[in-house]
């Protein structure tokens, strides 16, 4: 009986303790990424997190999501592949099967450039 008592206590002790807390976090449409759906990340040297999502290409700065899709100039909205090449350039390929890179706030179509 006295042993079961302790071991309550204990119990119960470690469930008030507080654990480490972590530092992760979830964000969603909600937060402002344009698809629930994440194909790629990748982070440039300028340090922004690349996000390549079903509806769209994200930058996030660590505060805010900023958002590109077809009308601001990717091949598609659905970017299911990104990579970082040799002048840190990022390519995106869409779910089309067309190649972009982001090139001095541009996105530059593999069919128009010599990039």
């Amino acid at each position: 009986m006295k042993y079961a008592l302790i071991g309550m206590v204990l119990l119960c002790m470690t469930r008030l303790a507080p654990a480490q807390a972590s530092n992760l976090w979830h964000y969603s449409t909600e937060d402002g990424l344009p698809g629930a759906t994440v194909y790629r990340l990748t982070q440039s040297e300028e340090g922004y997190i690349w996000i390549a999502t079903d509806y769209g290409l994200s930058r996030f700065d660590g505060h805010r999501f900023m958002n590109y899709d077809s009308e601001l100039g990717l091949p598609g909205n659905e970017v299911i592949h990104m990579v970082l090449d040799q002048q840190d350039r990022i390519v995106f390929g869409s779910f089309s099967g067309k190649i972009a890179c982001l090139h001095q706030n541009k996105f530059l179509q593999a069919e128009n450039t010599d990039w």
